[in-house]
């Protein structure tokens, strides 16, 4: 009997010694655990207090880089994606909040379609408004590319067209449009790449400040446009009929850039006597990839003419070429300050021998 008593002492005596050990190491395991979160407190604050560098700028200087994440003014940016400044306001809320109050960041508006189905057309003009509602009363540059069968819609549906300032049309066909009432309207970059025969013209009417104007691929006959208050014109790929009817209609011309079709239309000696006169031209750019007409140059008399670029071929091939500019310019009574010949440049001494009061005078091959 005794024997069994001794051994339940012992029993009792070595759990009571356990559990005293597992208390000290309980007691030894909250004392570290006590400076573990206490070492956490600090830590914790300076964390909560870092801020990325980023976050640190003011708030002009992050407008100054949202405004550089963008394209130039005139190129469009997407509506969505990477490259959209809705990407901005998906960093955290500051940026979002700055990105919604810079109006210039959404003033450029491609229309162009990425989903060519309803829901896709509904959404992109959707964007289309909530961007130019966003730009508040900044101008708006506003572009269609591809999509001739939405111009009507879009012209239709997009509201303050009294802000639009720049817009660029890219379309396959000619399409029947009447743009009326753009009174904010300086600039229009027009492409037409397959004009149908006995279309109906596109017409841009009542646009006061329209200035500068470009078009590209287009039979002249599908345009109509206000070519007498025009200041600036980029005319590519026309013939030089069609190119010369234009510039009579544009007696206020200061900038010209032509890009003519190949081959001889013109006759010598031009239907009028004193040739096509541009009073106020000061800079006419030829380019050309074939023979151009040969007698559409001598038929221009531009006096107030400052810098010309244009290449040989221009020049009939039965004179010299320095001789024919010479009689050109004689003509027009113009003074050069900066003459660029697209020929041999083994000529450019004889093109300063024979102009010496030109400034500059380069040749590029």
């Amino acid at each position: 009997m005794l024997d069994f008593l001794e051994v339940d002492r012992t029993f009792l005596a070595d759990n009571e010694a356990q559990i005293l050990d597992l208390e000290a190491q309980i007691s030894a395991l909250q004392r570290s655990l006590s400076l573990l979160r206490a070492a956490q407190i600090p830590a914790r604050e300076r964390l909560y207090s870092y801020k990325y560098p980023v976050l640190t700028l003011p708030n002009e200087i992050i407008i100054e880089i949202f405004l550089w994440f963008l394209a130039t003014y005139r190129g469009p940016p997407p509506l969505s994606g990477a490259q959209s400044p809705t990407c901005l306001g998906q960093v955290c809320r500051r940026w979002r909040d700055i990105a919604l109050a810079i109006p210039a960041l959404w003033r450029v508006i491609d229309m162009t379609p990425r989903d060519e189905s309803l829901p896709g057309v509904k959404r992109t003009l959707h964007l289309a408004c909530l961007w130019a509602e966003r730009a508040l009363h900044h101008p708006l540059s506003v572009y269609l590319k591809e999509h001739d069968s939405l111009l009507p819609i879009f012209m239709t549906n997009l509201p303050h067209r009294d802000r639009w300032e720049h817009l660029t049309l890219n379309l396959r066909t000619a399409v029947s449009q009447v743009l009326d009432s753009l009174p904010a309207l300086k600039s229009l970059d027009l492409t037409i790449r397959n004009p149908v025969l006995g279309s109906q013209p596109f017409i841009v009417q009542h646009s006061p400040l329209l200035r500068a104007v470009v078009l590209n691929d287009f039979d002249s006959l599908h345009v109509t446009l206000p070519w007498s208050q025009l200041t600036s014109l980029t005319l590519l790929y026309l013939n030089s009929r069609d190119c010369m009817r234009i510039l009579r209609q544009s007696p206020h011309l200061m900038h010209c850039t032509l890009r003519l079709l190949g081959g001889n239309v013109l006759q010598p000696g031009n239907d009028n006597a004193h040739g096509t006169v541009l009073p106020r031209l000061e800079s006419l750019t030829f380019h050309t990839r074939s023979d151009p007409d040969a007698h559409f140059f001598e038929q221009l008399v531009t006096p107030a003419l400052r810098h010309l670029q244009i290449s040989e071929r221009f020049f009939p091939r039965n004179q010299k070429p320095v001789d024919f500019l010479k009689s050109s310019l004689s003509k027009s009574g113009c003074q050069l300050h900066e003459l660029k010949i697209i020929g041999k440049p083994s000529a450019a001494d004889a093109y300063r021998k024979a102009f010496p009061t030109i400034s500059t005078i380069s040749t590029t091959y």
